[in-house]
């Protein structure tokens, strides 16, 4: 190597150093790894950025994942438990073994004041089930299930809804508020709050239902059902994988197209680019 040569090469390596200096001077490093071990669960609240780690039965709530300390600590009953959600002021997890029942899911206040546990007697089997979530703002709970005869006694839903069509659902913690909203029409939901929900549409497109004030906006789409991939609030924009399996991004007080593109090329053995999107592919 000539001397120009080698001194390209010191002043690369001079520049480089010179941006990791500064890189971490602005990021603060990585905290050592505290809870090692398939036991622990995490949930990070994206509202808050507080975190929530549950190792053993101890759940102990963090202001940060940068935090040293936790700034509070929960003893969860039960068996296995592990931290499912953090949404809001509100936790979801699951446990087992709790007077006498096998499985046990129960939404807490982060100072550990439980607001619901189920199944239990008080409750319908029907809803809310394993696969309900916390609303975005961590008021209530979501769920999506089809319409039948139980489901349309128990709602209260008119008889012109066909049998077998979507059913979104949300309870909200004060008051025990129920609102069950049926359509031949709905392929999903995700709430972003008890009152307010994001449904996706069986023939393509997305919509965003109020109570009171009926639908927000309505955003026709075709190519088959979409799926809410991801909704950022604080960006005002929620992700859906199209029928075609592009990532379609809708803004969320407009209705307005945010941001598109295609999803990537699925690699071989996979059905479609929408399901190595998602995660939703064992090859990928």
């Amino acid at each position: 190597m000539n001397g120009n040569g080698l001194r390209w090469v010191i002043q690369v390596m001079a520049a480089a150093a010179g941006v990791a200096a500064a890189w971490s001077q602005t990021v603060p490093p990585l905290p050592a790894p505290r809870f090692p071990g398939a036991a622990t669960t995490v949930a990070v609240n994206r509202a808050s950025g507080m975190a929530a780690v549950l190792t053993g039965d101890q759940l102990q709530l963090f202001d940060s994942v940068w935090a040293p300390a936790p700034r509070g600590r929960i003893e969860l009953p039960g068996k296995a438990p592990r931290v499912l959600e953090y949404c809001g002021p509100n936790l979801r997890y699951v446990t087992h073994d709790v007077q006498g029942m096998a499985q046990v899911f129960v939404a807490i206040t982060a100072d550990g004041r439980e607001r619901l546990a189920w199944p239990n007697s008080g409750l319908s089997e029907l809803f809310p089930t394993e696969a309900s979530r916390l609303t975005l703002d961590g008021k209530g709970l979501y769920g999506f299930l089809p319409l039948d005869p139980p489901a349309r006694e128990y709602f209260g839903l008119p008889g012109d809804i066909p049998t077998g069509a979507g059913v979104a659902v949300t309870f909200r913690f004060a008051g025990e508020k129920l609102l069950a909203r049926g359509s031949a029409a709905f392929a999903g939901v995700v709430a972003l709050s008890p009152d307010d929900m994001l449904l996706t549409l069986v023939g393509g497109g997305l919509m965003r239902y109020r109570s009171p004030g009926g639908v927000a906006w309505k955003r026709e789409g075709s190519g088959g059902a979409w799926r809410i991939a991801d909704v950022d609030l604080a960006g005002g924009v929620v992700a859906a994988i199209d029928g075609e399996g592009a990532v379609v991004g809708t803004g969320t007080e407009s209705g307005k197209p945010s941001r598109a593109f295609a999803a990537p090329s699925p690699p071989p053995g996979c059905s479609t680019a929408a399901s190595c999107a998602t995660g939703g592919c064992s090859c990928c």
